[in-house]
């Protein structure tokens, strides 16, 4: 009796079959309450609680990530999830920071924050206290500057991994 083996990949509530010697990259997967996002590759989890970047940094480092990086593939798509999982704090904690040089933005990946994200007039650097990046309610969750010991949701940010198990 001959057995053949299937790779199966679970994906929200979704598989995809691989056959042995087939590659396993083109079934995403993501950790457990993360949403894969087709257009950039990654998979994303907001996050309902309120806490500082510092804070939501350190949650995302935990779970292998980071605060999310937005660019001009996907800052519509998670504008809209700002907009209708926002609860209790209103913002959204992102991966940009000026940290470590005061008006140059760059997002946790190293890469530069174009300038067409943020909102009107932003960044301000407001009181001189804002620097870190934050999808503002009250810029219908556009790009905003805000005071990174604010407490506010957060996205994170991780590469997909797999899950998988063989079938016989």
């Amino acid at each position: 009796m001959i057995f053949s083996l299937t790779l199966l990949i679970l994906f929200h509530q979704s598989y995809c079959q691989v056959g042995i010697g087939e590659d396993i990259a083109r079934c995403p997967v993501c950790h457990s309450g993360y949403e894969y996002y087709q257009q950039d590759k990654f998979c994303y989890k907001f996050y309902n609680v309120c806490q500082t970047w510092s804070e939501a940094r350190q949650v995302c480092q935990n779970e292998g990530g980071d605060l999310i990086s937005l660019n001009n593939r996907n800052l519509n798509f998670f504008n809209e999830l700002a907009l209708h999982k926002s609860g209790s704090c209103d913002d959204v904690w992102v991966g940009a920071t000026d940290v470590s040089s005061e008006g140059q933005w760059n997002w946790l990946n190293g890469d530069k924050v174009s300038s067409d994200l943020w909102a009107i007039n932003q960044p301000d650097n407001w009181d001189s206290i804002e620097h870190c990046g934050d999808l503002h309610k009250r810029f219908d969750y556009e790009l905003n500057d805000a005071d990174c010991s604010r407490n506010k949701h957060f996205i994170c940010q991780v590469a997909i991994g797999s899950f998988y198990r063989f079938l016989d």
